[in-house]
């Protein structure tokens, strides 16, 4: 049986209104600083850093025995399901090296326990990768791609569930998240990027000791860069 906290669908639309708030607040900044960088910024030579946003879909599902005591620990029997949509928004650091990418990730989604019922959550992280293979000019099948980079990500950040089917497994809210992967993005011309990545999301309570939730899954997205 989920344990619901008190007052937490309320708690849960703050969290999604102040989600989108600061979401717009991120866009605007972003927009502020590109107005001002390029007013001081005559010399069309200076490299910029690239923006980019992009919409996505995660699915995972409870990491295996094996992986789960090799870092956190057995998980008491219990099996979920995770799911969420997910807004980015970002930078690639061309200044620096154009293979690092620096984003901000909130997701909406849900997670269904074997025992009890689904649990709603939501999440926000710092994200960034690096492009540790590149390839140029790539025919795969009948489909020619003009870049695909293969890249490393990791990040971190806080989220707020639900509900818990157990305090010893999940605690109570906030959710401290920490997240590391693999995968692939797929030029597609006009600045669109079709993305792939294999990700390990661990989520944690703050306030209290758990063992926490571990979780293996595939992401999808499609980003566009300016």
């Amino acid at each position: 049986m989920i344990r619901k906290k008190p007052f937490d669908l309320a708690l849960l639309v703050f969290v999604v209104i102040s989600l989108i708030n600061f979401s717009s607040f991120l866009v605007l900044a972003g927009e502020q600083v590109n107005a001002e960088e390029q007013q001081k910024n005559t010399d069309t030579n200076v490299v910029k850093n690239r923006r980019f946003f992009g919409l996505g879909v995660y699915g995972g599902a409870r990491t295996e025995e094996w992986s789960a005591n090799c870092f956190w620990g057995n998980k008491d029997g219990y099996r979920w399901e995770y799911g969420s949509v997910q807004v980015i928004y970002g930078w690639r650091m061309n200044r620096f090296s154009d293979r690092w990418r620096v984003w901000f990730e909130g997701g909406l989604g849900y997670i269904a326990f074997n025992h009890g019922g689904d649990v709603f959550a939501s999440e926000i992280q710092v994200m960034t990768s690096y492009d540790f293979l590149r390839f140029k000019k790539v025919n795969f099948f009948v489909v020619e791609f003009e870049e695909i980079n293969i890249f490393a990500e990791g990040g971190a950040g806080i989220g707020y569930y639900s509900g818990t089917p157990d305090e010893k497994l999940i605690g109570h809210s906030p959710i401290g998240l920490l997240t590391y992967g693999l995968g692939a993005n797929f030029s597609l011309g006009n600045g669109f990027y079709f993305e792939t990545d294999i990700r390990f999301k661990h989520a944690s309570s703050f306030p209290d000791y758990d063992k926490g939730l571990n979780t293996d899954g595939l992401g999808l997205k499609i980003t566009k860069y300016f």
